[in-house]
């Protein structure tokens, strides 16, 4: 779909003379046909140029002027009217008008992805009318879309990533598209992330900063630092995602509505980068929504996650991601939309020692995400399976590569489950290795530690005090070192809170009393007490019951 720059203003133009002409002998016209055309100069009046023609246009039912415009310049329409006033414009299109011109019906169908786009089926049929490569492009884009909005971000990218304009790396002084290529990268990058293939997305991001801005799609320059910005600061290098921040800062802010989400995704760059006040970064954070942020939501959550554990106040985190999955967030899908909840619940669990409960958050984990994988190694591990989850980490490098703090953390849970199985001379590579990247362990990685395994800390003080801030003191004991319950000592647990005796507790869970007897006496043991009020108490502080409501347990 290459035109000429100028094409949409000489149309215009060329109608606007002749009206010029003819208005002497007419007693009205509608807006769209007497609106004198400004001259641009700029990306923004051009924006606000279309803008204004589009809205015109569908007011005085031009249709034919409405998709000239649409034809033409597709991604500044798109992105210079909010989705529901543009789809309102074209739901009002006569359809035969749409018919005639199958390049305008799929780019409707792709401003159209919320109200479900094309089947299965009409692609077929319009991929037999349509042999022409720029048709194609807009068919993948179509593709694409669909397979992420109905939650397989895999399949998503494996569709965007082989568009032309995304494998052609070629940089062009001038950009012929007009903002297509430029959309194109940004949708496989954006999906990348989602996929949880951060290197594809930091690639793809560098290389939309490559591409020639267009006029009125400025923004996408923006865009792509920001979200390099945020990739970084939770997984890369903190001084690149802060250099990326000072980049978005100094793009000119653009008519777009998208320049809005592109506000809470730079609040929520600045709140993650934050440094010396981690109860301000996590307030800053909650103030916003995961409405706000459009599609990249489960980067919301993650740098919530990021700014509560390191202010300490998993408890505020929980309550807000809790909330979001009652509201059907994260329901079902592949990628960081369908686990990053669930990650963050379990590690939650984890760092209070309640590892059946970080079993039963964390379901059937995706170990093709890196939050997914890290967390199902840590549980692993207090599971007793440090085994596997040396395999699983082992595995991961490719995951970590060349991502500053997802590397530093993958040594860090490597080194626990080595020191779990008591390999002193893995366990001390891994130290060395870390020693020699001349770094302190990040905020993060000391409280998910400090919580879940101090013992590792303190060796690693000792075998490289340069990696823990001078004066930290390391508690005595973490999650890991809280007794594992099977599920019959939890379910006998449970009843013992509400005050349940033996033999209530035997017909309730259709058991004999002795069998009670047997799974209470291992309760007893692995929780260190010697009555049922005590093993409320101590199940209350490790994490494996809550304390209010257990009343009865006296």
């Amino acid at each position: 779909m290459v035109e000429d720059s100028d094409k949409v203003r000489r149309i215009v133009d060329r109608r606007d003379r002749r009206d010029r002409r003819d208005r002497r002998d007419r007693v009205s016209c509608h807006p769209f046909e007497i609106l004198e055309y400004p001259n641009p100069g700029s990306g923004e009046v051009l924006m606000n140029y279309i803008a204004t023609r589009a809205r015109e246009a569908s007011l005085a039912g031009d249709d034919d002027a409405l998709l000239e415009l649409l034809s033409l310049r597709p991604i500044q329409l798109w992105f210079s009217v909010p989705p529901p006033e543009l789809s309102f414009m074209l739901g009002a299109v006569a359809e035969e008008k749409l018919h005639r011109s199958l390049e305008a019906t799929l780019v409707l169908h792709l401003l159209s992805m919320g109200e479900g786009g094309l089947s299965s089926s009409q692609l077929s049929a319009v991929r037999e009318l349509l042999p022409l490569e720029r048709h194609r492009h807009w068919i993948g884009l179509i593709e694409g879309a669909q397979a992420r909005l109905v939650g397989d971000v895999g399949h998503a990218y494996g569709i965007l990533s082989e568009l032309p304009d995304v494998r052609d790396s070629s940089p062009t002084v001038l950009d012929p598209t007009h903002g297509a290529r430029a959309f194109a990268i940004e949708q496989a990058a954006m999906t990348a992330a989602l996929a949880g293939r951060f290197q594809d997305a930091l690639a793809l991001y560098t290389r939309l900063l490559r591409v020639p801005p267009s006029e009125g799609v400025e923004f996408f320059t923006r865009e792509a630092n920001l979200r390099a910005a945020m990739i970084h600061g939770l997984y890369g290098d903190a001084s690149v995602a802060r250099s990326h921040l000072a980049e978005a800062r100094r793009v000119p802010r653009s008519t777009s509505w998208a320049e809005m989400q592109l506000d809470s995704e730079q609040s929520l760059v600045e709140a993650l980068l934050s440094d010396g006040d981690p109860d301000g970064a996590f307030d800053a954070a909650m103030t916003l929504t995961y409405g706000q942020m459009g599609e990249m939501w489960p980067f919301y959550l993650l740098a919530l996650q990021r700014t509560g554990i390191i202010a300490g106040r998993g408890g505020e985190l929980c309550e807000r991601i809790r909330t979001l999955l009652a509201s059907g967030l994260g329901d079902g899908g592949t990628g960081l939309p369908g686990s990053v909840p669930q990650t963050i619940l379990a590690l939650d669990a984890l760092m209070c020692g309640n590892v059946a409960g970080a079993r039963r958050e964390q379901g059937n984990p995706d170990d093709q995400m890196w939050p997914s994988r890290i967390t199902q190694c840590l549980v692993a591990i207090a599971s007793g399976a440090s085994q596997a989850a040396i395999r699983l980490l082992r595995d991961a490098r490719s995951m970590t590569a060349h991502l500053t703090q997802a590397e530093r953390h993958r040594l860090l849970v490597l080194a626990l489950a080595y020191q779990t199985v008591e390999d002193e001379a893995a366990l001390s590579s891994i130290v060395e290795v870390l020693a020699g990247t001349d770094q302190t362990l990040g905020a993060f990685d000391l409280a998910v530690m400090e919580a879940f395994a101090p013992r590792l800390l303190a060796f690693v003080g000792q075998c490289g005090p340069d990696l823990l801030p001078a004066g930290m003191r390391i508690r005595a004991e973490g999650g890991i070192d809280v007794p594992n319950l099977s599920a019959s000592e939890l379910e006998i647990l449970e009843r013992l809170a509400r005050g349940l005796t033996r033999e209530q507790i035997a017909r309730e869970l259709f058991r004999s009393p002795n069998t009670i007897k047997t799974h209470q006496r291992s309760l007893y043991r692995k929780l260190g007490a010697k009555s049922a009020r005590e093993a409320v108490v101590r199940a209350i502080e490790a994490g494996y019951i809550w304390g209010p409501g257990v009343g009865g347990s006296s």
